[in-house]
């Protein structure tokens, strides 16, 4: 898990994510750290779970302070798993998620319950089309092996 306190009271140490193109076109963009615990448990999970959308394997990219990292690329975006750099324990933000653009349903599905094999938790409502006022949406909720709220999101137009 993360802790966003430590994100927001330390910007010199750590990127955080920013949603670009408005509700129309939300992407991952910069670099957005993940703190786990147990990083190879963690590793194993977004192997599978980011493999859905076509990313490789987590790059092995220890800090210079010892700590592992793994950084996956997909469509100009990097997300980064890594255990603290503080030497506090990791804890799950309250109220942050982070999205990943899915295709299409179908993949929204997959990408759900291959988190779901391999350790997630499903949170929120089950995988579906969410209507609001001016948009529609597919979202699939989940918990990742450390706590870390993550979904899978496509924006109808």
């Amino acid at each position: 898990p993360y802790a966003i306190r430590e994100l927001i009271s330390s910007p010199s140490d750590y990127k955080i994510i920013l949603m670009g193109g408005g509700r129309k076109n939300l992407t991952l963009q910069k670099i957005f750290k993940k703190y786990f615990e147990d990083i190879e448990k963690s590793k194993i999970f977004y192997d599978n779970l980011l493999g859905i959308l076509g990313a490789k394997e987590g790059v092995f990219v220890p800090n210079l302070t010892g700590q592992t990292r793994y950084f996956y690329f997909l469509n100009k975006n990097t997300f980064c798993i890594t255990e603290p750099i503080d030497g506090n324990s990791a804890v799950p933000g309250n109220g942050n998620t982070v999205a990943f653009n899915v295709p299409d349903e179908e993949t929204g599905n997959k990408w759900h319950q291959t988190g779901l094999d391999h350790g997630g938790v499903s949170t929120e409502d089950p995988p579906g089309i969410r209507e609001y006022e001016n948009m529609k949406m597919y979202l699939a909720y989940l918990k990742d092996p450390s706590g870390n709220k993550i979904c899978a999101i496509k924006v109808f137009s």
